[in-house]
C-alpha cells in the first residue's frame, strides 16, 4: 500500500518528517520504502511530499498511529501529530491450488474524497504551525535572547538524546536515527546545505569541499552508512558503534565552535592592533 504525505509550511520554516520505524513500531505495518523528500515552492509557502509503501501480513483493522513532524525555528523544536489512520485489511479469497489464473490488466485504483483527509489534516496542521510559530516569534523577539547557534543546538540534541533509554531498551533504530537527524540537522545549519533531503552519498560529496580533515569526513561517512544499515536493514550494532556514532557528532561539533571561536579571536586580535597603530600615527 502506498501512503502519500504532503504537507504545506511558509518558506524559511524548517521541516522534519517523520522517523517512519520508529512511528510505525508495533503497529502491525510493514515499511518497505520510503521515496525521497520532494519540496517544491508555491506563493509565499514550500509543499512537502513524500511516498512511503507498507505492507500487513494479518487481516482485519489496521491503524496507522499518528505520525510525528516537527519544525523548528530560532533554535525551538515544535512537534506536530497527523491523525491516526484506520484502513480494512482482508485476505486474498482461496483458490484451488491446481487453478491457474489468467493475467489480469493493471487496476486504477479510484480516488475517493477520503484519500484527500489528509492534505485537510495538513493544512490544518500547517496554519497551527504558523499560529505557533508566530506566537514564537513574538516572545523571542520581546526577550531579545540570540538564538542559539548550530553547535549550542546539536549539543543540547545530543544532551536530550543521552537522558533516552534507547540502549537500555535495545531500540537502536531510534538511537541512530536521531543521531543521524542531529548530524543532518546540523551541517544543515552550519554549512547551508539541504542535508535533512539528502542522501547519505550525497551528504559524503558536500562535506568532502568542507574545511574538515580527512578523518572527520570519514567519521562522518561510516556513521551515516552504519545509520542506513541499523535502519533500513536492521543490523545489530555493537556497543562500540553506538559510543562511536555519539562521540563522532559530538567532536565534530565541538572541533568546528574551536575553530570559529579562534578564528572570532583573530578578528578581534587585528582590530585591536589597527586601532594602536591608528593612536601611534595620531
Amino acid at each position: 500500500m502506498q501512503l502519500k504525505l504532503s504537507l504545506q509550511a511558509p518558506q524559511g520554516l524548517e521541516i522534519n518528517f517523520p522517523q517512519y520505524q520508529t512511528d510505525l513500531d508495533s503497529s502491525g505495518w510493514e515499511l518497505l520504502r520510503t521515496d525521497e523528500l520532494k519540496v517544491s515552492a508555491q506563493g509565499g509557502d514550500n509543499i512537502y511530499q513524500q511516498t512511503i509503501v507498507l505492507t500487513a501480513w494479518e487481516s482485519g483493522q489496521k491503524t496507522i498511529p499518528a505520525l510525528n513532524f516537527s519544525f523548528i525555528n530560532a533554535g525551538v523544536v515544535q512537534p506536530l501529530r497527523s491523525q491516526p489512520l484506520t484502513i480494512q485489511v482482508d485476505n486474498p479469497p482461496l483458490v484451488d491450488s491446481n487453478y491457474i489464473a489468467g493475467i489480469k490488466p493493471i487496476l486504477i485504483e479510484e480516488k475517493y474524497w477520503s484519500d484527500y483527509l489528509i492534505y485537510v489534516y495538513l493544512t490544518f496542521a500547517a496554519l497551527f504551525a504558523f499560529a505557533a510559530l508566530y506566537v514564537v516569534w513574538s516572545v523571542l523577539k520581546n526577550k531579545k535572547s540570540p538564538p542559539l547557534t548550530a553547535e549550542e543546538l546539536a549539543l543540547e540534541s545530543l544532551r536530550v538524546l543521552s537522558q533516552q533509554n534507547y540502549l537500555q531498551e535495545k531500540n537502536f533504530i531510534a538511537y541512530h536515527s536521531e543521531i543521524s537527524l542531529i548530524l543532518r540537522r546540523y551541517l544543515q545549519n552550519r554549512f547551508k546545505y539541504k542535508s535533512l533531503s539528502m542522501t547519505s552519498s550525497q551528504i559524503s560529496l558536500e562535506i568532502a569541499a568542507k574545511p574538515l580533515t580527512a578523518n572527520f569526513r570519514a567519521q562522518v561517512s561510516e556513521l551515516l552508512s552504519t545509520a542506513d544499515l541499523i535502519k533500513f536493514a536492521k543490523a545489530s550494532p555493537l556497543d562500540s558503534s553506538n559510543n562511536f556514532a555519539k562521540e563522532t557528532v559530538e567532536k565534530l561539533v565541538l572541533h568546528v565552535q574551536k575553530e570559529l571561536l579562534a578564528q572570532k579571536n583573530a578578528t578581534k586580535i587585528v582590530v585591536k592592533l589597527d586601532k594602536q597603530q591608528i593612536k601611534k600615527d595620531k
